[in-house]
């Protein structure tokens, strides 16, 4: 319970420094000596810059106290609202994206593809492609649909798709045809144990590095992934809200902490509790269901670590290398792709 002598030095400390610019808040709370905390309770003032009193423009320093109660200057920098479902210019990771047919996924990380410059949005085939459904050129919008995206919003235009093979096709993908292999898949089988042997020896995260002009995987499924180059590169921001830059490229094994910035539940942390999962995910109607292999099953450390619209968030180590790609979740529980393949199958670098 907020004593009345606080609550009336309070209305009277947002009177006086409501014209303050360099002010963004101000509140009841605990004062803090030296860095600590303590349990006097104190009008608290967040300003952009903490500055020493001799260096504070004439008519912007806060007083020491206002009837008594006393003040605590603390730096909070430009509080921004953190929704990420808005328009951004530039963008970074974790903000809402999507092909203009699907409600709203994630941008996942900016990445570069063989030896160019130019950047990538980099999420799920579901998010850019519309699950399979796009052509290649669509333009993406940021934000998504679903968050009032529209063609005023494009950003980027999609360059690439893994295609997914749906469960019970019969033309060539999913197990309809009884389990008969196409040569795409003996070619795969060829060249994956040798690649990845050699890799594993050398610590290496990436796996059978090839862009081949169409993108396909093997039955079960690898990955939910696709890309799309950016339209200007003024609207790419590095900067993973809540994590800094991206580090680099590094596999998750079985105990490994993780984290991920998605448009719906924002920053949150986990654990890798289990590898090499197979598992069957719902594309809902029209679509059916899709196998996949080599997956990763991340749990959160307290509510979910992911919801709906957080697919195609990049999952990140502890120290922010990129490990997987965010694409299902379950109760409790969120798939993840193993970054490896990715890379592989889109010849990604960061």
């Amino acid at each position: 319970m907020i004593a009345k002598e606080h609550r009336d030095a309070l209305a009277k400390a947002r009177e006086a420094l409501r014209g303050n610019p360099d002010v963004v808040s101000v509140g009841i709370g605990y004062k803090y000596r030296a860095g600590v905390r303590t349990d006097e309770v104190c009008i608290v003032v967040g300003v952009r810059n903490k500055l020493p009193a001799t260096e504070v423009a004439a008519g912007r320093l806060v007083p020491s106290s206002f009837d008594g109660v006393a003040t605590d200057v603390i730096q909070y920098g430009e509080v921004k609202a953190n929704a990420l479902t808005s328009r951004r210019r530039p963008c970074p990771p974790g903000y809402s994206v999507g092909h203009a047919q699907v409600t709203a996924g994630t941008l996942g990380a900016w990445v570069l593809r063989g030896q160019g410059p130019a950047h990538y949005v980099l999420s799920n085939n579901h998010v850019l492609a519309n699950s399979n459904g796009a052509a290649i050129g669509d333009f993406i919008r940021q934000p998504g649909t679903a968050d009032g995206g529209t063609d005023n919003d494009r950003m980027a235009r999609l360059t690439e798709f893994v295609r997914i093979r749906f469960d019970g096709e019969t033309n060539g993908g999913g197990n309809g045809d009884g389990g008969k292999k196409t040569a795409a898949s003996y070619a795969w089988k060829a060249w994956q144990a040798p690649a990845n042997f050699v890799a594993r020896l050398l610590n290496c995260p990436y796996r059978l590095v090839v862009m081949p002009q169409l993108v396909d995987q093997p039955y079960p499924n690898l990955v939910d992934a696709a890309v799309a180059q950016v339209m200007l590169e003024e609207s790419v921001d590095l900067l993973v809200p809540n994590v800094g830059e991206i580090a680099g490229i590094r596999d998750l094994q079985l105990g490994d902490r993780v984290q991920k910035t998605g448009r719906t539940t924002e920053h949150t942390q986990g654990m890798v509790e289990t590898v090499n999962a197979e598992v069957r995910v719902d594309y809902g109607p029209g679509n059916g269901t899709a196998t996949f292999t080599d997956q990763l099953i991340v749990r959160a450390d307290a509510g979910e670590f992911s919801a709906p619209g957080d697919s195609g968030s990049a999952v990140l180590s502890a120290d922010a290398f990129l490990g997987g790609l965010l694409f299902a979740g379950g109760e409790g529980i969120t798939i993840v792709n193993r970054i490896a393949n990715v890379v592989s199958l889109l010849g990604l670098r960061i």
